[in-house]
């Protein structure tokens, strides 16, 4: 009767929801969490440092989080012949939206915000609306300004800015429809 290596024996398969993966993975159980993200990285295109995974039960009796990278899976009470369910969690990029407001002195042309791209279009217009009452513009309301990437009007607050194809510098124009400072204010 023939054997298989060791190292056949001591796989274990990888059941990993949350991402468009193909699953399930096979690993050794002397693999670290480190070697799990990595594969995962080649595979999604995503840096391993902004990927968590956790292990699901029935192999523990709650949600666990595999926090440390250098960790075997084995240590996570996870088997030679087992088929473990993992959750993977992508930490979303964080993106710098440049911002443009119409009708303004040009020196204001380098503002921007840093935010992550998941952010919504609400949390953008709070974050707007702060600077402008820093600035003293403080009679200025939510519904006083159109918010726009390109032509495309963002007005839908609880959309996410991936999902309005505003990325990394992306540029969105702040247009004020009442309350627009008067001609000449120095901000």
């Amino acid at each position: 009767m023939a054997s298989s290596s060791s190292s056949d024996a001591d796989q274990c398969k990888l059941d990993i929801s949350g991402g468009r993966l193909p699953s399930p993975y096979s690993f050794p159980t002397s693999a670290t969490v480190m070697d799990v993200k990595q594969r995962i990285e080649s595979d999604l295109n995503v840096s391993a440092w902004r990927l968590t995974l956790y292990v699901l039960p029935p192999l523990v009796q709650q949600q666990a989080k595999m926090d440390d990278d250098d960790r075997t899976l084995a240590s996570y009470g996870i088997k030679a012949g087992d088929t473990a369910k993992l959750l993977l969690e992508i930490e979303p990029n964080t993106i710098r939206v440049m911002l443009h407001y119409e009708g303004y002195p040009p020196w204001l042309g380098g503002d921007f915000i840093l935010c992550y791209e998941t952010a919504t279009v609400g949390y953008v217009r709070g974050e707007i609306l702060d600077k402008l009452h820093t600035m003293g513009l403080l009679e200025i309301e939510p519904d006083d300004m159109l918010l726009y990437f390109g032509n495309r009007l963002l007005d839908d607050p609880g959309a996410a800015l991936c999902h309005c194809g505003v990325g990394n510098e992306g540029r969105i124009t702040i247009r004020f429809i009442r309350n627009h400072p008067p001609e000449g204010t120095h901000l």
